[in-house]
């Protein structure tokens, strides 16, 4: 389900796929969408996506990391699609493009695949905690 469409021949937004069901991810996304320049960017809880919504893109590997589609229709995802997103944020943009560049690139991509393997724990000490997600 997209939260903010696009009108026909609009120009193309970027387009962020998350985890509703994940209550790290929807916290995450909460505070991405609060910033100034979030509500530029068409969001879709996974949970809801249609396949009009995903144009393509596989569900179940949407689900098992962040997902963004930019303007041009490509696909970014893991700490690329992180970045890509802060880019178009203008509080975080300067922390996006350090992203994208070498070394710090290399850091986060490795403490990323660390986040991905502990992630089911962490959404279960989430939940614990009171955390919850969008949806169930």
């Amino acid at each position: 389900m997209v939260e903010s469409t696009v009108g026909e021949g609009a120009e193309r937004r970027l387009t962020v796929y998350y985890d509703g069901a994940c209550p790290i991810c929807t916290t995450e996304v909460r505070f991405y969408r609060a910033q100034a320049g979030g509500e530029e960017i068409d969001w879709i809880n996974l949970q809801f996506a249609s396949e009009e919504d995903l144009k393509g893109l596989e569900k179940d590997k949407a689900l098992s990391r962040l997902h963004v589609r930019d303007e041009q229709g490509e696909i970014l995802e893991g700490v690329p699609a992180f970045a890509g997103l802060m880019e178009r944020l203008p509080r975080l943009a300067w922390l996006g493009r350090a992203m994208n560049a070498p070394p710090l690139s290399w850091i986060m991509r490795g403490l990323y695949a660390v986040f991905l393997r502990i992630r089911p724990l962490l959404q279960r000490l989430a939940r614990l905690v009171g955390i919850k997600p969008e949806t169930p």
